[in-house]
């Protein structure tokens, strides 16, 4: 018996080629594509980021001011509860007068 040759066909091999080539820019593309999301992602991340550290840095700044604000009322609330402030008070709004005090009127009324 005779042995035939067989012959291997070019043609799918081009085909293959052509199939491995369109693979590979497939996959670039959806690589290229997942870059380019995950770069945009991570600048907008950035402006986010970037926004909130200027917020904290306000309520860092509020903080301090509410801080200062709250040792002014302590200040305050320790001066209105002194004799000093009732005496005072006293004096302005109630006329009052100490024991050794003696009160001058001028003429005109005042």
């Amino acid at each position: 018996m005779a042995r035939r040759r067989v012959r291997r066909r070019k043609k799918p091999q081009k085909q293959l080629n052509r199939q491995t080539l369109v693979s590979m820019a497939a996959v670039t593309f959806v690589v290229l594509a997942l870059l380019l999301v995950v770069s945009v992602k991570g600048l907008e991340l950035k402006e986010k980021n970037a926004a909130y550290e200027e917020a904290k840095v306000q309520l860092e700044q509020q903080i301090a001011e509410e801080k200062e604000r709250e040792t002014e009322i302590d200040k305050y609330r320790d001066y209105v509860n002194s004799d000093e402030y009732m005496e005072k008070i006293a004096k302005e709004r109630l006329g009052m007068v100490n024991d050794n005090e003696i009160i001058f009127y001028s003429g005109s009324g005042n």
